[in-house]
């Protein structure tokens, strides 16, 4: 389960708090309060990239680009390789790796 960020309007801008309080502040910016809420929502995109990675590679343990899927039929469409792809490489900015 993914962590609970909510966003909170301040005299300054936009706060993300956890359980814990403050996580980031928001100030300034043309989208401030649309930035906020792309932050607060950054811990449950993750865990739905993370999910469907873990979806797909339960059936293609070789990637997106393996040519047979476990059961040894073939390989994916390239619209879902391309989107496997993206999820692999969000999970990897969010994680710090990219």
């Amino acid at each position: 389960m993914s962590k609970q960020w909510t966003m909170k309007k301040g005299h300054a801008g936009y706060a993300i708090h956890d359980k814990d309080g403050v996580v980031c502040l928001v100030t300034g910016g043309n989208n401030g309060e649309g930035d906020a809420r792309l932050i607060a929502a950054a811990p449950d995109l993750k865990a739905l990239a993370v999910a469907l990675d873990n979806f797909w590679t339960a059936d293609f343990p070789g990637g997106p680009d393996a040519p047979i899927d476990a059961n040894g039929h073939f390989r994916l469409s390239d619209d879902t390789t391309a989107l496997w792809r993206q999820c692999r490489a969000a999970i990897a900015k969010a994680e710090g790796r990219q």
